[in-house]
């Protein structure tokens, strides 16, 4: 499971994203990464219920204040989905040419509003292209919160 980092949870957050999650950064205390968790009233060890929670809304574990200190932290696949429902598609490419300078990933993004389609695409032929398939969706999760929402 590859959580965004930070910087990108609370870019989400300041564009509305309000989805459940399974983790959250604390803010307040800075003490990084944390899971939702929320137990039962049973004795068993670790019968926990639902641990989808949303702190953007502040209506998590009926603590409507904790969205001033709590950043809901989402998955890759949570955001890629929450901007295609945006009708921004990501799609993260693998490219390798004769060079092997030149292999890497890189992403290609389109833009689907206003039936207008844009494609936006980091230039694989210089040597920023990403190392993974997460670090490039990661960088056009970042384009299209700085540039396109």
């Amino acid at each position: 499971m590859e959580i965004v980092p930070f910087e990108i949870a609370r870019k989400l957050k300041e564009k509305g994203f309000k989805e459940k999650c399974l983790t959250y950064y604390d803010v307040e205390d800075n003490v990084g990464l944390l899971y939702n968790t929320q137990y039962s009233n049973c004795m068993l060890p670790c019968q926990y219920t639902d641990l989808l929670q949303s702190h953007n809304t502040g209506e998590a574990e009926k603590r409507p204040d904790d969205s001033e200190y709590c950043v809901d932290a989402p998955t890759i696949s949570q955001v890629l989905k929450w901007l295609r429902e945006k009708k921004i598609h990501i799609s993260p490419c693998c490219y390798k040419d004769d060079e092997p300078r030149f292999a890497g990933w890189y992403y290609l993004i389109i833009d689907m509003r206003n039936k207008i389609w844009k494609y936006y695409n980091q230039d694989y032929r210089r040597d920023n292209t990403s190392a993974t398939y997460e670090s490039a969706a990661i960088d056009a999760i970042e384009f299209c919160l700085d540039k396109l929402i």
